[in-house]
Parts: C-alpha cells; sequence; structure tokens
C-alpha cells in the first residue's frame, strides 16, 4: 500500500515495536492531549524533541515523511491564511496585505497552530509506525476491559474498531488493484476534477461490491468461530510487562510531567 501516507506498522521488527501495545496507545492518546491543550513554544519544543528522536530510533526513511508534505503544507497554508485574515487584531502591526493588516498577535498565534498541525501529522506517523492493527485492537481491548464491570460492551467497541482499522487499507487496496486493472485496459483517468470524478466513480460499484462480500464472509466466520457466545472473551497471546515497558513508561511520564510543567 505505497499510495497511503500511514501505513500500520510497516517498519521492520525492532525493540520498539515489541513495547506493550497498551502503552503506546497511552502514549499517542497523552501527545495529542498535550499538544491540543499547550499552545506554547516551551512545550512544544518538548514535544517536537521527543518526536524527533523517536523517529530516529525507527530509522524511517525520508520517503515515508515526503508523502505527508503535501498534506501537511496544504493545512498549513490554510491554517495559516485564516489566522492572519481573520485572526486577533491587538498588538502591532507589522504588515498589510490586499488591505488586510497583519499583527504580530495574529503572526504569532498563526505559528503556533500551525506548529501544532505538524506535531499531529507527526505523532500519528510516529504511532502508525510503531503499532499493527492486531496491536492496536488487543492493546484497545485491555485498556477498555474494566469498563466491562459497568456493562459497556468492550468487546463489541474493540471488534468494530478493528474491523476498520483492518479493512479500511483493504478497500484502498481493492479500490487501487482495479484501477490499475482499468488502465492496463486502456482505461483513462486524466483531465480535469470533473472528468477524473465522471471515470472514477463506475470503480466504486466492484469496489462496494467487494466490501460487501468480505463483510459477509467476517460475518460467517465470527458465527463459526462462536463470537459473543463466552462472557469472557480469550486472547491468543499474554501481554505481559517487562522491563522494556516500565522503562519506557518512566520516561513516557517524565515528558508528560515536563511538558505540563512548562505549559504552565
Amino acid at each position: 500500500m505505497h499510495y497511503l501516507p500511514f501505513q500500520q506498522g510497516s517498519l521492520s521488527p525492532n525493540w520498539v515495536s515489541d513495547i506493550d501495545s497498551r502503552l503506546k496507545i497511552t502514549a499517542f492518546l497523552l501527545a495529542a492531549i498535550l499538544i491540543a491543550l499547550t499552545l506554547n513554544v516551551r512545550s512544544y519544543l518538548v514535544i517536537s524533541l521527543a518526536l524527533l528522536v523517536w523517529l530516529v530510533f525507527l530509522r524511517v526513511e525520508a520517503v515515508r515523511i515526503k508523502r505527508l508534505l503535501l498534506p501537511t503544507a496544504v493545512m498549513v497554508a490554510v491554517t495559516m491564511l485564516l489566522h492572519l485574515a481573520l485572526g486577533a487584531k491587538a498588538g502591532k502591526e507589522i504588515a498589510t496585505v490586499f488591505g488586510l493588516a497583519i499583527t504580530e498577535t495574529a503572526a504569532s498565534n498563526a505559528a503556533l497552530f500551525c506548529w501544532r498541525i505538524c506535531l499531529f501529522m507527526l505523532a500519528a506517523l510516529c504511532f502508525s509506525l510503531t503499532i499493527t492493527p492486531d496491536q492496536f485492537a488487543a492493546g484497545l481491548w485491555r485498556i477498555l476491559s474494566p469498563l466491562k464491570r459497568i456493562g459497556v460492551a468492550t468487546d463489541d467497541i474493540g471488534l468494530i474498531l478493528f474491523i476498520a482499522i483492518r479493512f479500511i487499507p483493504e478497500i484502498f487496496r481493492q479500490y487501487h488493484q482495479i484501477k490499475m486493472a482499468q488502465k492496463a485496459r486502456g482505461a483513462l483517468f486524466g483531465g480535469g476534477i470533473v472528468a477524473r470524478t465522471r471515470r472514477t466513480v463506475p470503480l466504486l460499484v466492484p469496489v462496494t461490491v467487494a466490501a460487501i462480500r468480505r463483510s459477509v464472509i467476517l460475518s460467517d466466520c465470527l458465527t463459526v468461530r462462536g463470537w459473543g457466545v463466552a462472557r469472557q472473551r480469550t486472547y491468543h497471546g499474554r501481554q505481559v510487562l517487562c522491563g522494556r515497558d516500565y522503562l519506557f513508561g518512566v520516561v513516557l511520564l517524565l515528558l508528560v510531567s515536563m511538558t505540563a510543567a512548562l505549559s504552565l
């Protein structure tokens, strides 16, 4: 799936991939919360340094980062324009563009919010490359399992998330294969936006049919394997925390504490 910007667990196995999936999910959630709730330079510097170190440990190829440049650049450009044009007018005026006054406050907010978008994209890249769909589903199931005591259907929620994570890339792969097959038969998908849309719409029919067929097969498989019969679901393997996981947890706790302290 080389056409997808995020590919879950697509790096070669290393010590990072062996970290407990519950800790990786917790790390991503904490990173997302800190990025969303804090808005100052010092906190973002700590988060940026942590994510860059993480990418270095993952040994991510430059081509993977390049795939994120276009969507990130578009979001950054739109955010920058909106904040400069419609942002706060308080503060010293530093420039005038097309009759719109740009102030220091608007420029500062625009830079911080663009930085936030880049951090979100980097965090999503780090998370998607270090966890597989199976690990994510199993880790999320275990994190949510205490909620079963209050009547929350955690098994069904985990299954739904697992199916979505596993089969959405499969739908993209199916669409890509059908499109390549049509190109091999002489079909053209070029032209303007309207022409490309008109030529792409017919591909949705076989993709939809394949998705429905796959869902029917999956439903039969779950029925045959007795899904929902047992009150306590079983797991293929046990996840036991080891020294590497405890070390990762300590480092994560220190980074979160430092970021939170700098944001005060």
